[in-house]
């Protein structure tokens, strides 16, 4: 019984080790690098709700979802509403939102410049959570189209890797993936095979 203290010792300590690692991390996860972002954002004068541990701003987004969806809409009704309302609220708290959503993960410096050197002429900034993880949004076509040109300096967002799997395509990929499948998909966006498919 005595020489297998030590050894109950030693599983202890780890065991002991082991938590709180995982712990610190989980800490880091879902508090202190989020707030680290909502900090750094708002400084560069982005506007957003404040983070809310876990769960962001995906359950206001959710029930303004439910709220809308069983509406029926006209032809001539503004579609962003009932189909994104809470981006849509967001527009009008904010002033400015699209769906092109980049993911700050802090990978690249060149891209909180490029945004904030395209973004002082666009009035209101805003962000909102996935969760954890906050969302630039973008509305000018200017900016989306310099975002979309450099996929290696401003990475998407990829909240569920089994989507991703499943949806695939330009949506979802990246760097040489990306640019591989836009070179065979660019040529049937050209004017002229757009004119033939709406002749037809």
């Amino acid at each position: 019984m005595e020489e297998s203290s030590p050894i109950l010792s030693g599983i202890a300590v780890v065991a002991v080790t082991v938590v709180a690692i995982i712990s610190m991390k989980v800490v880091r996860w879902l508090w202190l690098r989020p707030k680290m972002y909502e900090k750094f954002l708002k400084d560069q004068g982005y506007h957003a709700n404040s983070y809310r541990i876990l769960r962001g701003d995906m359950l206001d987004f959710a029930a303004m979802a439910q709220e809308n969806r069983p509406k029926q809409i006209k032809l001539a009704d503004n579609v962003s509403f009932h189909a994104l309302p809470y981006i849509h609220s967001i527009i009008k708290k904010y002033g400015i939102v699209s769906t092109q959503t980049l993911c700050v993960q802090g990978k690249s410096s060149n891209c909180h410049s490029l945004l904030n050197d395209r973004c002082q002429s666009a009035g209101k900034r805003a962000f909102i959570w996935f969760g954890p993880t906050p969302s630039i949004q973008v509305i000018d076509p200017e900016q989306i189209r310099e975002i979309m040109s450099k996929p290696s300096i401003f990475h998407k967002m990829h909240p569920n890797p089994l989507g991703d799997m499943i949806l695939g395509g330009l949506i979802s990929s990246e760097d040489a993936k990306w640019s591989r499948d836009r070179k065979i998909m660019n040529p049937a966006f050209h004017l002229e095979k757009l004119k033939v498919y709406s002749a037809s």
